[in-house]
């Protein structure tokens, strides 16, 4: 997986509802630009996810702004 540059984050307002389009999905705070990976995974009927800080695109992302 490669960085997403700044503006392929799509911006999601409090409260949004998010439809994950695949199996990885990164969210960046708007506040302070920390990125987190959350990956998804249906076991037994249920939705289950991991959540990873992600280090590398958080540097990238707050040195783009």
């Amino acid at each position: 997986m490669g960085l997403p540059a700044v503006s392929e984050y799509k911006k999601i307002e409090n409260g949004d509802r998010v439809i994950v389009p695949k199996r990885y999905l990164k969210i960046a705070c708007c506040d302070c630009g920390l990125v987190h990976t959350y990956q998804f995974r249906i076991v037994k009927g249920k939705v289950t996810f991991i959540v990873k800080r992600d280090n590398r695109a958080t540097a990238n992302i707050r040195r783009a702004r």
